[in-house]
């Protein structure tokens, strides 16, 4: 139940005051500044900025209270510190703390006094709140754990940078000298940093000091950071050339559901960095935890308030939707291509280019005086030129290739992801490229029976401690033409052929003395081998023929009988044209007619890997070890995206609306708090719903008796980015 405000129906009020009090040096004493005029003064959420406005005669003259005129000099406190107190009548006093940022000075000529000039006009003072100093501190330094102690190094370091030994962020196992945590130097017990874990770091090693490295005004997380910030989550955050502002401002972050605002305790002038939430209700999320509710909720009950100016309550539909759907990154497809089963195709001209390629340079002129050893080097140039780059070094999947080996996959995928195999392509072939990297591991055994198509399989993580696992590359293999016994049916990968150059018996005799570098073309759904060791055409037994006798490949030098026709596969990824992806509600049962749906990219979070039926996984003394069974996952994130799509469904369901009203009298302002949850105005038959949050609070001082002091109070909504909370 919110707790009631009931505001007064008097017709008479005592009019209220505001007193400045200014200080040149955080630890000395306020000094009351009489005729330093209040204008205005704001409180706000982040990430906004608490403003002031002070106003200032000077001139000659005779002010309030004076006896006799005199001159009244321009005040000159840029930087001073500034508190305001505001009278609340019985009340505790209200207080505005903050410091000088701006002089604007309005010059309205000079007087003669007693033969000298004196300048006359008006001055305004613009102040900044205390959560403007968190914008001059830049991060450029991180202190992490030794031990029981602490060391700094001269670079900000990322919270939850991936660390891939086990993936587990890199955040000190335990509290250093000072209370919070540190980054760790020992990645094998390392830890990931939560939204908690950051803001009590940053307040504590980011906050502004003085010249001599000392922290003369101190900052600290309010207990609230306990009730709203969560201890569960695992944000990833680049601190280094950022200030200590923009790093809270992510971590409580609006759209994460929380914000923040900036106080000073009155009785030590600690300045307290305080959370609130905007959620209204818990909110589950993954692993059991809890996005805490508004424990500051409260009802307005204006009735018979003789003096509010406006009271705007808005309700816009802009922001509901009929259907939520949280997507990850396009599903990447891992399977094995074979020359074997037919997929594997030239990408050259295999008519005049190769037949040109093969003939070399017999045709030039004088190429018939030429000795047999410049014969033979004339060739190799020959085919060396630009124009013969691609002969029998880019290969890809042959016109026919569904872009899935296995087809009944295609089914079966189109079916897990729910699109039509009838009207719907996963693959858009044009675009298609191979992918760099595979979605394998290095160090992870990935099985080679699995029943149950496309569920997720069981992978071992056989990565040693402290030690980073990598993706692997692309996987080409080639049947090996050795003589050595029992090496018959053999494969080895491509780039690893020449291990055995020196032992009689492999290839022709004279030793595998070659191998091929692999790369995936950039402009084109194939990849390349170039071969280093010999000549390009090693691996093109059936396609290469030459007539010279001189040259490379006939008789006289002949050449182990690799084929890239027959004797080649090649483990390729790539990503499909569908993004993996989960909806709230699944079904729609709105009969609005244009259909409101709200996606959210959740693509940094969640993946969906496939690996194919009989996918080469690696070699292992000659033989292929291949997936079998089934198709199978290897990674599924759409239980994070059930979650953050019934999150936020449940979230944009309800109707928000934002208030404004405004009162000619300030000794309520203390009743309202940046962080308050409003849940109604007005009460019985007048009640209206609200559910937002206070967001600004602002004074405006009357300037003649004619004039009322007035309080306004705003509340805001969030758009709730659910992908960062989980």
């Amino acid at each position: 139940m919110a707790d009631p405000i009931t505001l007064s129906d008097e017709m008479l009020r005592t009019a209220q005051t505001a007193s400045v009090y200014l200080r040149e040096r955080w630890a000395a004493s306020w000094t009351a500044k009489p005729y330093l005029y209040v204008d205005s003064a704001s409180w706000v959420a982040s990430p906004n900025v608490a403003v002031a406005q002070l106003s200032w005669i000077y001139g000659h003259g005779i002010r309030q209270g004076d006896s006799a005129f005199g001159n009244v000099a321009p005040l000159d406190i840029t930087d001073w510190w500034v508190k305001i107190v505001f009278d609340q009548g019985e009340a505790d006093d209200l207080l505005w703390y903050g410091f000088v940022h701006e002089i604007a000075k309005y010059m309205d000529g000079d007087l003669v006094v007693s033969g000298e000039r004196v300048g006359t006009g008006h001055q305004t003072f613009t102040c900044r709140g205390m959560e403007s100093l968190l914008e001059r501190h830049i991060v450029r330094a991180a202190w992490c754990a030794d031990g029981s102690n602490e060391y700094r190094v001269h670079r900000g370091l990322e919270f939850n940078a991936p660390n891939r030994s086990d993936d587990a962020g890199n955040r000190s196992a335990a509290q250093g000298p000072r209370g919070v945590y540190l980054f760790t130097d020992a990645f094998h017990s390392a830890n990931k940093w939560s939204s908690r874990n950051i803001v009590n770091y940053v307040l504590e090693y980011h906050t502004p000091l003085d010249r001599t490295g000392d922290e003369v005004i101190r900052f600290m997380a309010h207990p609230d950071v306990g009730l709203y910030v969560p201890d569960w989550d695992a944000p990833r955050l680049a601190t280094h050339g950022r200030t200590t502002k923009h790093l809270l401002d992510a971590i409580m972050d609006r759209r994460r559901g929380l914000s923040y605002t900036v106080e000073v305790d009155a009785d030590t002038e600690v300045v307290m960095v305080r959370p609130f939430t905007f959620v209204d209700t818990d909110i589950s999320v993954a692993g059991g935890h809890i996005l805490g509710k508004n424990e500051s909720q409260k009802a307005i009950d204006f009735g018979r308030t003789p003096d509010v100016v406006s009271a705007e309550l808005r309700t816009s539909s802009e922001r509901r939707w009929d259907q939520i759907v949280a997507f990850g990154r396009e599903v990447v497809v891992c399977e094995t291509l074979g020359a074997q089963a037919g997929s594997i195709t030239a990408h050259w001209d295999t008519a005049a280019l190769q037949t040109a390629y093969n003939e070399g340079a017999k045709n030039e002129a004088g190429y018939g005086a030429l000795s047999p050893a410049e014969k033979l080097r004339r060739n190799t140039e020959f085919r060396s030129a630009d124009k013969f780059s691609r002969v029998y070094s880019h290969f890809g999947p042959d016109d026919d290739w569904d872009s899935v080996a296995d087809m009944s996959l295609f089914y079966d995928l189109s079916e897990d992801l729910g699109i039509d195999h009838q009207t719907d392509r996963i693959f858009y072939r044009p675009a298609q490229r191979f992918e760099r990297y595979l979605p394998l591991k290095t160090d992870h055994v990935y099985p080679t029976a699995h029943s149950g198509v496309l569920t997720l399989a069981t992978v071992v993580n056989n990565t040693p401690d402290g030690v980073s696992w990598e993706y692997l590359r692309p996987i080409v293999a080639m049947t090996l033409h050795d003589d050595l016994p029992d090496t018959s049916g053999k494969w080895a990968l491509v780039d690893k052929l020449p291990v055995a150059a020196e032992i009689e018996g492999t290839g022709d005799g004279h030793g595998r003395t070659f191998g091929c570098s692999v790369r995936m073309q950039d402009d084109a759904l194939g990849f390349v081998l170039n071969v280093s060791g010999t000549v390009q055409w090693a691996i093109a037994a059936t396609d290469f023929s030459t007539t010279e006798q001189h040259d490379y490949g006939s008789a006289l030098h002949p050449l182990p009988e690799y084929d890239w026709k027959n004797d080649l596969k090649a483990t390729v990824a790539s990503k499909a044209d569908v993004h993996v992806f989960k909806a709230y509600p699944e079904t729609l049962t709105t009969d609005n007619e244009a259909i409101r749906t709200l996606y959210l990219d959740a693509s940094a979070r969640a993946g969906l890997d496939i690996v194919c039926n009989t996918t080469m996984l690696d070699i292992q003394d000659g033989t292929i070890v291949a997936s079998g069974g089934s198709a199978y996952y290897i990674r599924d994130d759409r239980d994070i995206l059930e979650q953050i799509a019934r999150i936020a469904g449940e979230w944009y369901a309800i109707e928000r609306q934002t208030l404004v009203v405004t009162w000619r009298h300030i000794e309520n302002a203390g009743l309202f708090t940046i962080g308050d949850l409003i849940t109604t105005i007005g009460a019985d038959e007048t009640e209206e719903t609200v559910r937002t949050v206070i967001t600004s609070r602002r004074i405006t001082m009357a300037h003649t008796v004619e004039q009322f002091n007035t309080l306004t109070i705003e509340t805001q909504w969030v758009d709730l980015d659910v992908g960062s909370l989980i």
